[in-house]
């Protein structure tokens, strides 16, 4: 898993969850979905403190299942961005689906 520090100025990987959210910017946390299923309880425990609320139980299945397509939601407290597959360039210029 990987949490990141997006401001204006900087894009900066944090070494583990910060305890408090950054005054200015947002927070990225990227991770594949079996990281995720395994830190699920840590993440919702750390989403709570920094929002009042863990992830919506929709937005917990939809991303251990691995059938959906990526998409977008949010709510009140966070945004949700899923990313299904990322694509990686070739060599040659073609574009090949990362695995």
């Amino acid at each position: 898993m990987h949490c990141f520090l997006v401001t204006a100025e900087q894009f900066t990987e944090l070494a583990e969850l910060p305890r408090e959210l950054p005054a200015r910017g947002f927070l990225w946390i990227a991770a594949v979905r079996r990281e995720f299923e395994a830190r699920q309880h840590e993440i919702q425990g750390q989403l709570a403190a920094w929002s009042g609320s863990p992830l919506v139980d929709l937005h917990v299945s939809d991303l251990l299942n691995d059938q959906l397509p990526s998409h977008h939601d949010y709510t009140s407290a966070y945004d949700l961005l899923v990313f299904r597959r990322l694509a990686a360039q070739s060599p040659g210029g073609a574009v090949n689906p990362a695995s």
